[in-house]
């Protein structure tokens, strides 16, 4: 099968064919890519060209992580900011989910639709993926992947010069394209597509300060206008649309940033905007921290996808990050995922997999329960049972117990997560219903003072009509939203009426929802 080639990628495999054309098993690479460009290439030509695409990238993601962005040449820059345009693609066409890791606390936070004692819904910040950058990896790869195998990552241990990674992980994936197509509710349809879209707006390009400085300073040299023009295109769309997010790896150097504006001509048509980023750093003062990005600089990722029906560079740059919060979109799920069983959870070279169990989907209101059982527990014990080491296991036991402030660990048994599960979506439900509660008081609070307002002045606010009823023996009364309903045919004083029969009308439908479901049941 031919798969599809864009003229991104061709110009991203030809820039890394002039570094790395000379190798002995790429002699034919560059024949074949003239002959995808022409549309003449054969099967056997794109049979060949994945598998010796996939080397070459190989070879230059290995390459970056041997070295500090600082000392990156002129070509290396190109190829990041071609091959950034290359992956960009997959972010546009808004087709896909977004996958992000997650630790316990925030499984926590996320259930019980709170944060810091306030009742929220669940939202999504920092680094995200689609989810096609996880696919097929397991837990362990996926922190490699992602950038969070750092020194002090709640996914890592540290054992003498070993550093162990957790064997499990909790993911939050939004809904596909697909699925929000799918949605028969046109009002929740539209919600769910609304909030795709801003948190899809919203997710910017993380790269490295000093890769970007070394971008604008290719764009203002006038004796390179082959690559000088490039790099002004990529800061057009990227710097100028505030789409880039500035995050270190591995170094604090901001005086790098600080610099590169001090020698700036002020008149740059960068200038400004570069401002901006060094402005942010700035701000961030004793906040700015090193690992803060899970991909920039040299982590460029080691896997990635077997290709199926996706580019061969899909891989490469695959995150964006939001730096202010967004309400998760109806649909989105959560999950846990254990190492596959027979894989190599722990290998370099190739993806190990994963099995998957929904935890619980959020309807945009409260969170459901995916499961009924201890599985959760089962499969998280089996996975820490990988881990030889037992300070290795307590840790990480300790690290996701839902009361970590307990330093007594009385065995190495599951972390009791289903049970805490349930208790974190109750608690939520709760504060819910607490809520729906209090909002009912005060729709009932406002309507009762307007009638009051209507039955003193009814020549001021009634039409003639109906400034003969008298409301005042109705203000009190159970059923007034129908008594008033039935007397007015205006449509301010119905919507009053409304307002104050909606725990009655909300009753009725929970008991018609209660039968349909009795009656389902019978027909089972």
């Amino acid at each position: 099968m031919v798969v599809p080639v864009s003229n991104k990628e061709l110009i991203f495999q030809q820039k890394l064919l002039e570094k790395y054309g000379s190798l002995p098993e790429l002699a034919d690479l560059d024949d074949i890519v003239k002959r995808i460009q022409t549309n003449t290439a054969t099967e056997d030509d794109y049979s060949k060209f994945i598998p010796k695409a996939e080397t070459l990238i190989d070879k230059f993601k290995s390459d970056l992580r041997k070295i500090q962005p600082d000392e990156y040449q002129k070509q290396d820059i190109m190829l990041i900011t071609s091959m950034i345009e290359a992956n960009s693609a997959a972010f546009d066409n808004a087709s896909e989910s977004f996958s992000k890791l997650i630790p316990a606390n925030t499984l926590r936070d996320m259930l019980a639709l709170e944060r810091s004692g306030q009742f929220s819904p669940p939202n999504l910040t920092g680094f995200m993926a689609l989810s096609r950058y996880s696919e097929n990896l397991s837990p362990q790869q996926q922190q490699s992947q992602f950038g969070l195998d750092y020194t002090g990552s709640p996914y890592i241990v540290q054992q003498g010069d070993k550093s162990i990674r957790q064997p499990f992980v909790f993911v939050v994936k939004t809904p596909t394209q697909e699925e929000i197509d799918r949605e028969p509710n046109p009002k929740l349809k539209q919600q769910m597509q609304q909030q795709m879209d801003e948190i899809r707006k919203a997710a910017k390009l993380p790269i490295d300060p000093r890769v970007l400085v070394k971008i604008v300073e290719i764009a203002e040299d006038k004796n390179d206008t082959n690559n000088s023009t490039t790099a002004q295109i990529f800061l057009k769309k990227y710097l100028a649309n505030d789409q880039v997010f500035p995050s270190f790896r591995d170094t604090l150097d901001v005086k790098v940033v600080t610099n590169c504006l001090e020698t700036m001509d002020k008149n740059s048509g960068y200038y400004e905007n570069f401002k901006k980023i060094s402005d942010q750093l700035q701000a961030k003062g004793d906040k700015l921290r090193a690992n803060e990005s899970p991909y920039t600089g040299n982590t460029a990722p080691q896997y990635g996808t077997k290709l199926e029906n996706h580019s061969p560079y899909a891989d490469v740059v695959q995150e964006r990050a939001m730096d202010k919060p967004l309400e998760l979109p109806p649909g989105t799920k959560i999950y846990l995922q254990v190492p596959r069983s027979g894989s190599e959870p722990l290998s370099s070279k190739n993806p190990a997999g994963f099995e998957q169990i929904e935890i619980s989907s959020y309807n945009g209101k409260k969170w459901k329960n995916s499961f009924s059982d201890d599985k959760i527990d089962v499969e998280i014990d089996k996975a820490l049972k990988t881990i030889a080491d037992e300070d290795s296991r307590k840790f990480f036991i300790k690290k996701n117990r839902p009361d970590q402030s307990s330093n007594q660990l009385d065995d190495n048994s599951p972390l009791k997560m289903t049970e805490s599960l349930k208790e974190w979506q109750k608690k939520g439900s709760k504060r819910r219903k607490e809520e729906d509660e209090k909002n009912d008081k005060n729709l009932v609070m406002v309507a009762t003072k307007t009638l009051n307002v209507i039955a003193s002045n009814p020549d001021k606010v009634l039409p003639k009509k109906a400034q003969g009823v008298n409301f005042k023996p109705l203000i009190k009364d159970s059923s007034v939203g129908d008594k008033i309903a039935s007397k007015l045919k205006n449509v301010e004083l119905r919507a009053i009426a409304s307002i104050l029969n909606y725990k009655k009308r909300k009753k009725i439908a929970e008991q018609k929802k209660k039968e349909q479901q009795s009656k389902n049941a019978d027909g089972q």
